[in-house]
């Protein structure tokens, strides 16, 4: 406080009845010292808890920018997760279309080979007189069924001779 008429000013419009009662039996003098003192311990008391407010209310801030920069990410990954769903939808209808094109082919493929056996047969000239034999029986499919994959054909081809039985 800048004067004591000031302090004089704030410290009557901090008294209670009772206080005025207390206050009553001093000088004015000594009235306002200790109205002065109470006016500053008040103060201090109001500045400290408005530093603690503004503390919070900066903490409270900072914790919405935060929630705001999770929110824009969570709505980012539910961007990329439908996009992802998308892609393994339209690649499951792709692979799916293959597969069935694949397991026509092999079929197609499976009877193609019996005619040709079949053609093989009748125009190959028999030296015995006995029927050419099929390498493989036509009860018997050539290739596995379109359900059941093929063996890979990574492995290299060898060029040894099979051993002698």
């Amino acid at each position: 406080m800048k004067n004591d008429m000031t302090a004089a000013v704030v410290a009557r419009n901090l008294v209670t009845p009772r206080d005025n009662r207390l206050l009553a039996r001093r000088s004015d003098e000594l009235a306002v010292k200790e109205s002065l003192a109470l006016s500053v311990q008040c103060a201090g008391s109001v500045s400290n808890m408005a530093q603690r407010l503004y503390a919070r209310t900066r903490h409270v801030e900072s914790l919405v920018a935060e929630i705001q920069s999770l929110k824009q990410e969570i709505k980012g990954f539910k961007h990329e997760n439908k996009e992802l769903h998308k892609l393994a939808h339209s690649y499951a209808t792709s692979m799916k279309r293959k597969i069935d094109q694949m397991q026509d082919t092999d079929g197609q493929i499976l009877l193609d080979h019996r005619r040709f056996v079949g053609l093989f047969q009748q125009h190959l000239p028999s030296s015995s007189g006995a029927a050419p034999r099929s390498e493989a029986p036509t009860d018997q499919p050539l290739l596995p069924p379109p359900s059941v994959a093929p063996p890979t054909a990574e492995a290299p081809p060898t060029t040894e001779a099979p051993p002698d039985q």
